[in-house]
């Protein structure tokens, strides 16, 4: 679970952060929208990395080489022939979830 954060400690956390205000503008805009759909608000590689509790390295080489962490495999089909299943390793699909 994240703690939500309001409106107000994002803009003085940009502020002093010394980010121009039409910068500033554009990114509450974002957090709202991301607020109010109740999900986490994500700027950064390493912020995103620590939410997962992956390395930053792990989460590089899912962006980098997603294949990597897919297993394929055939299941046979009811008349006849196969069906081709990529799916995700433990590792992605925590961090999808």
């Amino acid at each position: 679970m994240y703690k939500k954060v309001g409106l107000k400690a994002w803009r003085n956390f940009f502020k002093d952060r010394g980010i121009a205000q039409k910068n500033i503008d554009q990114y509450l805009e974002y957090v709202r929208v991301l607020n109010k759909n109740n999900v986490p608000v994500i700027f950064e590689f390493e912020h995103l990395s620590k939410l997962l509790g992956l390395k930053r390295r792990v989460l590089a080489s899912m962006i980098n080489s997603p294949d990597s962490f897919y297993r394929t495999f055939r299941i046979p089909k009811y008349r006849g022939g196969f069906r081709e299943i990529d799916a995700p390793y433990p590792s992605l699909l925590s961090a999808q979830r």
